[in-house]
């Protein structure tokens, strides 16, 4: 990618400089179009004593939460179900967005924990992304960073299952997750907390539980592996 305006220089100078050039804005317009958008969604998604329903509990986690709270989100249906369901109000909602990261949640909540330590933080993320992180539990463990951690294990790599189901009969190629490991048990290999919830009802319950908590602690929700994105 060729740069048009190609800048060397100190970081930290270039950016001073280029905030004397920022002018104010007014996004209320583009703001009231949002609100539209959001009061016309449906909500989606009922209460199950089976499985986890993850749209209902990002709801339910979203009311437990302190309004300048932190979320971290990885990249599959687990992001959307939190960028859909869940209510930020004075805090933040950190994702990897268009880039499409896997594995971006977990560290991403350290890193945001360290800056803001006074505040609560929360990641969320999927079985398939959480492995592809979680040697970033040695660090949660060496530091003692009490960042929570929800898991929703559906043993599937969610979404590329959903478009598999949709587009190609249900033939699956590498979104199976057969070889997952006992979560509960390897989050306490590294000394932190776990818990595993099998239903709505007991993930809320957990959930206030692991925000009540002064430590560390991973939260795993057994989720439908039927569970649509939307």
């Amino acid at each position: 990618v060729s740069a048009h305006i190609p800048i060397v220089g100190d970081v930290r100078l270039v950016l001073r400089e280029f905030t004397k050039e920022i002018l104010p804005c007014s996004c209320a317009d583009w703001l009231q179009k949002v609100q539209i958008v959001k009061n016309d969604a449906p909500l989606r998604g009922e209460p199950r004593t089976d499985f986890v329903e993850p749209r209902v509990f990002m709801r339910d986690l979203s009311d437990l939460m302190q309004d300048d709270a932190i979320l971290t989100a990885d990249v599959g249906q687990n992001q959307i179900w939190a960028a859909n369901n869940f209510n930020t109000k004075s805090g933040r909602f950190l994702t990897s967005g268009g880039m499409g990261t896997m594995g971006y949640a977990l560290p991403a909540a350290i890193g945001a924990k360290l800056a803001k330590p006074r505040r609560q933080v929360v990641a969320v993320c999927g079985d398939g992304s959480f492995q592809m992180s979680m040697c970033e539990l040695a660090t949660v463990n060496e530091t003692g960073v009490p960042i929570k951690l929800i898991v929703m294990r559906n043993k599937y790599l969610g979404m590329v299952k959903e478009l598999q189901d949709k587009l190609y009969h249900g033939n699956y190629v590498a979104t199976p997750l057969q070889g997952d490991p006992d979560i509960v048990k390897l989050v306490q290999a590294y000394g932190i907390q776990a818990a595993f919830a099998q239903n709505n009802e007991q993930a809320k319950a957990l959930a206030k539980e692991m925000l009540d908590s002064k430590q560390p602690y991973v939260l795993v929700c057994d989720v439908d592996p039927d569970t649509p994105t939307l």
